[in-house]
């Protein structure tokens, strides 16, 4: 019989808590994706407002609305290391980083609060919070997974 993990009163094979933990944890990849959109929008001189993926991207773009091209160049390596943040929380969240997507989480839920209160848009609220419940429901089942993995290599050796 499979191993069984038990998450949130629920019991998983080992296979299909690591499947629902990355579906989870793909959040990451696509609040990276809908920032990059963010930052070609704003790179190609668009004007738009953010409704899915880091609204710091706007913020950001907002405080250096000037016309000097250094402070428009460090907006965008800015958001761009942000999308690249989130795709190595990705990338390593599915290794089971739990670190990495802890603080990838705090630094959307920090969004979040950042942008309902400088433009408070209900549909980016609902947006943000869908994601963040999503990748707190990932971080749930890669604990029960490391958890799971420990204790199966303690059974193991004993």
């Amino acid at each position: 019989m499979d191993d069984m993990v038990s998450v949130l009163g629920n019991d998983y094979t080992l296979e299909g808590a690591t499947q629902k933990m990355k579906g989870h944890l793909s959040w990451l990849y696509w609040i990276a994706g809908l920032s990059l959109a963010n930052l070609a929008y704003a790179f190609f001189g668009q004007d738009y407002f953010m409704v899915a993926g880091l609204g710091v991207d706007s913020y950001i773009a907002s405080y250096f609305a000037t016309s000097d091209e250094d402070y428009y160049l460090m907006q965008q390596l800015l958001g761009f290391g942000f999308v690249l943040f989130f795709l190595a929380a990705g990338y390593f969240g599915t290794a089971r980083n739990f670190s990495l997507v802890l603080v990838a989480t705090i630094i959307y839920v920090l969004d979040a609060v950042l942008f309902s209160t400088v433009y408070f848009d209900i549909m980016s609220l609902l947006f943000h919070i869908w994601a963040i419940v999503s990748l707190v429901a990932g971080l749930i089942f890669m604990v029960q997974l490391r958890k799971s993995s420990v204790v199966g290599t303690n059974q193991s050796t004993d």
